[in-house]
This record gives C-alpha cells, structure tokens and sequence, in this order.
C-alpha cells in the first residue's frame, strides 16, 4: 500500500470509527430512545449511522477493502435489529430499519469511493498533518 491509500494517523482514524459504531450499537439496545433523538426520524437516524460507519472505516482502511466493510456492516445491522427484537423488551426489529442500514451503507461507500484518493489523506493534508513541508 502506497501512502495514499490509507491515512497517516490511521489509528485517530480507527478510533473514530469503533467510537461512532460503540454508539450505534449502544444507542440501538439501550430500552429507552432520549427524547432529543425521538423527534428525528428513526429510519433517518438509522441511514445517517450506517452512512457515517462506511465512510469513516472505508477512509480508514483504505478503498481496497470496502467489499469487507459492506458486508460486516450490513451483518452488523442486521444482528443489532435481532437484538433489538430478542434482547430488549421495549424495542422491536424493522425490516425498514434495516433497509434504512443498507441503504445508508450503501450511501456511505458511494461518497468515500468517489471522492479521488483517501479522503482522509486530503483532511490531514488539509490540516497540515501530512508531514510534508508545503
């Protein structure tokens, strides 16, 4: 891999990802939804996590791997839905949330694969942290 398939500071980058998917995962079981999140569509709640997920780990990774991140992702919905339907009592599995999971992964990778390089390189470069002197 050369350096401009992946992120210098892949590690913040990892983190952010882990970070925003321990939130997805934490907000989808926990019984009760807050009451700022429930005047937001839930089916947009849903495509704007699993948008953000994509986006954040394929940058992270590096385009290469997408196939794998589609795939974890949509069986990552897809567990968390029956989950939510098994494990907690005040929550129930939607076939539309997990549309709602496919169709903001699939967003997610659309925007990270179509943006030239790794938009996370261009943010660091951006930023100045690329380590090259300008």
């Amino acid at each position: 891999m050369d350096s401009e398939t992946v992120p210098r500071y892949r590690a913040a980058w990892l983190a952010l990802g882990w970070l925003l998917l321990s939130g997805v995962a934490v907000g989808s079981l926990v019984p009760a939804v807050p009451a700022a999140a429930a005047q937001v569509s839930d089916k947009l709640m849903h495509f704007l996590a699993y948008a953000a997920l994509a986006f954040v780990f394929i940058g992270a990774y590096g385009r290469n791997g997408w196939p794998h991140f589609v795939i974890g992702l949509l069986l990552l919905g897809a567990a968390i839905e029956l989950a939510q339907g098994l494990l907690v009592a005040s929550r129930a599995s939607e076939w539309l949330d997990m549309a709602a999971n496919a169709a903001g992964v699939a967003a997610g990778t659309l925007a990270a694969l179509g943006i030239p390089g790794n938009w996370c390189r261009h943010i660091e470069r951006g930023l100045g942290l690329d380590g090259q002197d300008a």
